[in-house]
């Protein structure tokens, strides 16, 4: 019995680190001290290093010194049984010192009711970031006020989750102010409810909407 369990067990491994090879993903496994354990080809090719260097890698030697202590931190945390975020972002680096950006989904590995590392998976997301980093200084040096709103659906209410100076300036208010507070804390009470369902319409329907400007709560027509 113990053979033919054995047996079925090697073959199980086998057909998971065939599948693994074949994913198209970086996709490692680590001990509790972040030790690399297990690895596929793209996971080396991602950081540049061959079968036989990447055997003696720690996790900590692909993350760039400026997210180092916060992925530390998570590591940490998700050893001790502490909540942890399971997927983040952070700069890594590859073996000829370059950087680039990835985000990386992570899963605990649990033997016999113990944590005994994680099983990682990581994506290149540099051209993601930089298309960020481009529209955010587009959206900082506008010489109009733009902010980023969200839905919460169960509150039924909007968020400001981000508005660039010009904005600031408009509501005579501080970022600290503004991040993350609802829609009708951000702008005049006097605003008719319509500024809000115009912007909930265009939500929901992905259709840009044109808003009306207002002075002392009443709407201008769009030629004044």
């Amino acid at each position: 019995v113990n053979a033919a369990n054995t047996t079925a067990l090697k073959k199980s491994e086998a057909k998971y680190k065939d599948l693994v090879e074949k994913a198209s993903i970086a996709i490692s496994t680590s001990n509790k001290k972040g030790k690399i354990k297990f690895f596929n080809a793209d996971f080396a090719d991602l950081f540049g290093y061959s079968h036989e260097e990447m055997l003696s890698k720690f996790q900590h030697n692909f993350i760039h010194e400026d997210h180092l202590k916060q992925v530390q931190k998570f590591t940490e945390d998700r050893m001790a049984g502490k909540f942890a975020p399971d997927r983040y972002e952070f700069k890594a680096i590859k073996k000829d010192s370059s950087e680039f950006w990835v985000e990386m989904k992570v899963s605990l590995l649990i033997e016999h009711q113990k944590i005994i590392g994680t099983r990682n998976y990581i994506w290149d997301i540099t051209e993601r970031k930089n298309s960020e980093f481009r529209f955010r200084n587009l959206f900082s040096k506008m010489n109009s006020g733009v902010a980023i709103l969200r839905y919460e659906k169960e509150l039924d209410e909007v968020f400001i989750s981000e508005m660039n100076v010009a904005g600031l300036k408009i509501l005579h208010k501080s970022l600290k102010q503004v991040i993350q507070q609802s829609f009708n804390y951000c702008f005049p009470a006097n605003m008719p409810i319509e500024l809000r369902n115009t912007i909930l319409r265009a939500y929901h329907s992905g259709t840009a909407e044109w808003i009306p400007q207002y002075l002392n709560g009443m709407p201008l027509d769009r030629k004044s």
